[in-house]
């Protein structure tokens, strides 16, 4: 879990990830979300994105819809230790389309959550705190969140006790 202190900030920009991120952010503090971005969960039952908030702290999505370069970051988006969709190389002269997949959760009442720029979203956005939506951000609903619901946003399993299936035990 990353830790952000009061009235800090903790900038992400122009990267790949296959993983589930674990943000808390204190008081006033911020978590922005920028540039070109491919970010998918490592698998499909668990979440992309969990932000934890406190009073104050601030959530911005502001990715762009364009391509994710390897030449304009001179960085390989997909050596072979971490192939992209089963195809990896040792050359920087690839391009990705930015996106956000998957569930991305920002909890916490009493922070601000913003969707800024295109911000290619395929998933679901949760965001228990005021959000505030500009320039057109592209969202598709991704049909398999529902047959493949990840940890923790499943409904919980109703118990139902048997007839006679208590047993009071006297101390």
């Amino acid at each position: 879990m990353i830790q952000v202190p009061a009235n800090a900030t903790l900038k992400i920009w122009t990267s790949r990830f296959e993983a589930t991120l674990l943000v808390s952010l204190a008081t006033n503090s911020e978590l922005e979300i920028t540039g070109a971005m491919v970010w998918e969960p490592p698998a499909p039952d668990v979440a992309t994105l969990v932000v934890d908030t406190q009073a104050g702290a601030r959530v911005k999505f502001r990715v762009d819809e364009g391509n994710l370069s390897e030449l304009t970051a001179l960085t390989n988006y997909n050596p072979p230790s971490f192939p992209y969709q089963g195809a990896s190389d040792i050359l920087i002269l690839d391009s990705f389309p930015s996106v956000l997949t998957g569930v991305f959760h920002v909890a916490g009442a009493n922070a601000q959550t913003t969707l800024e720029k295109i911000t290619p979203l395929r998933g679901s956005l949760l965001s228990e705190c005021p959000l505030d939506v500009f320039n057109s951000p592209v969202a598709t609903a991704d049909p398999n969140l529902l047959l493949n619901k990840p940890l923790g946003f499943t409904e919980p399993a109703v118990l139902t006790p048997l007839a006679g299936s208590w047993i009071w035990d006297e101390p």
